[in-house]
């Protein structure tokens, strides 16, 4: 993968987490695990940014969906991929409309992995270098005067 990215991946089936984590290792990316939507919120706060989350929708406790929701009234610039063995057009629409990148179905593909990983960094590139372009376009705007 081009872009360099912190991956966090929660999910509460430990042999998805560790395949995931191996496939994401394997394209250069750093990556963290939580099997808690509730830890995952805890990481989210501290001062390592978080660039994508990828999540289970089914979960204990906290869902897919629920952590969606936190995390994009915590951190909205974190895109969020979400990941499920019941992909239904309606968990497909709910995840949407709550706010996720994108949507993929279990079994997990190592190419659809990597590729919605990849996709929600290279749009957070975007991003970024957007605010920073209007950023600069202000100061030069600010010195004309």
């Amino acid at each position: 993968m081009s872009e360099q990215g912190h991956i966090l991946v929660v999910d509460d089936e430990l042999g998805i987490l560790d395949s995931v984590k191996r496939t994401l290792e394997r394209e250069g990316l750093r990556v963290t695990t939580t099997d808690s939507g509730e830890v995952a919120l805890d990481l989210l706060r501290r001062d390592d940014p978080i660039d994508v989350i990828l999540a289970d929708i089914m979960m204990p406790k906290m869902n897919g969906v629920e952590l969606l929701r936190a995390v994009r009234a915590i951190s909205p610039s974190v895109d969020v991929v979400m990941m499920t063995a019941f992909g239904t057009v309606e968990n497909a629409v709910e995840c949407m409309r709550a706010g996720a990148y994108d949507f993929i179905t279990k079994p997990l593909k190592r190419a659809m992995v990597i590729r919605a990983v990849q996709r929600a960094l290279e749009r957070g590139a975007l991003i970024r270098e957007n605010a920073n372009l209007r950023q600069l376009a202000g100061e030069e705007a600010r010195e004309s005067f």
